[in-house]
């Protein structure tokens, strides 16, 4: 999902409004934070989230959409580079998922 947003971000940094958005990183991550949360409402139960922070929140999904997925916190403010993500998708490949008693 964020990729298809850096996609579709890409394909529109010629118009004012992102020219805009890059100029200040924080309008930048508050533009893909919002997109992201309109684009979370169509989603139900992921199977993996990553949480960059030190307070573990779901972040409006409610505990049934939540019920099988698995979660990854890392300390707040770290960057994930491929072999970070690579290391978490090894560790969830791992996970038993345990459905029922």
């Amino acid at each position: 999902m964020i990729a298809q947003i850096c996609r579709d971000l890409y394909q529109q940094r010629h118009t004012s409004k992102i020219q805009n958005l890059l100029k200040e990183r924080n309008l930048l991550a508050e533009h893909i934070g919002k997109i992201l949360k309109h684009r979370l409402n169509d989603l139900s139960e992921p199977d993996l989230t990553i949480i960059f922070s030190d307070y573990m929140c779901t972040y409006g999904m409610l505990p049934w959409h939540t019920r099988f997925t698995e979660f990854y916190q890392l300390e707040i403010g770290s960057r994930i580079d491929t072999q970070t993500f690579a290391r978490i998708l090894c560790k969830y490949s791992r996970c038993e998922q345990r459905w029922g008693k």
